[in-house]
């Protein structure tokens, strides 16, 4: 046995040094355009999975969701995996098992940053900051924004032109969710407007038929 801390460290060093080379060294350098092949690789994932996550979640109605229940779904996981398996990002998956999950669950994370963005999903304050809610499935947004239309339209100002976007979406903050965001807003008005039960006068404005 060795005494000395210095060759006690030295010792350490050499019997880390054929790992070293095996797990370092010995492999081929990536270049930057072989790393920028894995980010595209991992924002083709994203954005399919976003996708991939909508039509799900307007295929069987869901109406409010966790991120950890999307990543029970096995055909969204398995959809992630496989891309994940076929870019540079998964290189420990085989000697670390947890990378792989915590790869999977940023992809989750970034695709449902996407579907807020777009104004698929949205949160309230007082919710659970992990919980997601379905703008197309939320029968209480669609219900106050038809409200606050039909009865701001019997108002003399706003019977000829009907009420503005920014009017209705001021108004459904109010009474429904502080931070609303536009997109959502957007998205509900055009979604009434499909289904017939309002209509745009013109640009911005809106009434009831």
């Amino acid at each position: 046995k060795v005494d000395d801390p210095v060759c006690d460290v030295q010792i350490s060093r050499m019997l880390e040094l054929p790992c070293l080379y095996r797990e370092v060294y010995d492999k081929p350098f990536k270049g930057p355009e072989e790393i920028q092949s894995g980010l595209e690789g991992q924002n083709f994932s994203i954005h399919m999975l976003h996708e991939k996550v909508q039509a799900f979640l307007l295929e069987n109605k869901i109406q409010t969701f966790y991120q950890q229940e999307l990543e029970t779904v096995d055909s969204l996981v398995s959809l992630i995996s496989h891309h994940l398996l076929h870019s540079f990002l998964a290189i420990q998956v085989k000697s670390k098992s947890n990378s792989n999950s915590k790869r999977i669950h940023s992809v989750f994370k970034e695709a449902i940053r996407m579907l807020q963005e777009k104004g698929v999903v949205f949160q309230k304050p007082g919710s659970s900051k992990d919980l997601y809610y379905v703008t197309d499935h939320d029968k209480e947004l669609f219900k106050v924004t038809l409200d606050v239309i039909k009865e701001d339209c019997r108002k003399p100002r706003h019977a000829e032109k009907g009420c503005h976007f920014l009017h209705v979406l001021s108004c459904v903050r109010q009474s429904y969710n502080p931070s609303l965001p536009e997109v959502v807003m957007h998205r509900v008005l055009e979604l009434l407007e499909s289904n017939s039960d309002i209509v745009s006068t013109m640009e911005g404005y809106f009434m009831v038929f």
